[in-house]
């Protein structure tokens, strides 16, 4: 009843996502799907469990990603190379947090990854980090009332309460 990711050679168990948090992942994959398609930009929306090798040593299980059409592996078995946009949705504890606030940012700057989202139910908050040169600057803190926009897609946006005002 756990998720692993393989972070620097050593196993990492996470918790298993919650229905609250299974809910965000499905309506913002779902509002990014649809901007890709509409947009007619291909590539591939998916969302874990789905193990994404990033460097020799660490592989993680980003909650949503989005894969250019470039980097959509040409053998449907293998995983990509690269991803472009990667967001995760920060379970409950102060283990949790660090590990997305700080370790997987770290990991997926170093991993080359253009954008990363955080979507922090305890606050409410969706924090957008757009990659320059090595390391991510923020884009854009976002808070109730608020819309997280994306750096990568101009005009790709998603309201802050509609993500946290789930039934």
């Amino acid at each position: 009843n756990k998720m692993a990711e393989l972070v620097n050679g050593r196993l990492e168990i996470l918790p298993m996502p919650t229905w609250r948090q299974q809910c965000i992942v499905k309506l913002i994959s779902l509002a990014l799907q649809a901007y890709i398609t509409e947009r007619q930009l291909g590539g591939e929306v998916l969302f874990a469990p789905l193990p994404s090798p990033l460097f020799p040593g660490t592989i993680r299980e980003p909650d949503i990603l989005y894969v250019r059409p470039e980097n959509i592996p040409s053998d449907i078995v293998d995983y990509p190379d690269q991803l472009d946009l990667v967001m995760e949705i920060v379970s409950e504890g102060a283990e949790a947090r660090k590990r997305d606030y700080v370790d997987k940012r770290l990991d997926y700057a170093r991993a080359g990854i253009t954008e990363y989202w955080i979507v922090d139910s305890e606050f409410t908050r969706i924090t957008v980090l757009s990659l320059e040169g090595s390391d991510y600057r923020v884009h854009c803190e976002c808070n109730a009332g608020d819309t997280a926009r994306s750096a990568m897609f101009a005009d790709f946006a998603i309201s802050v309460d509609d993500v946290f005002n789930l039934s």
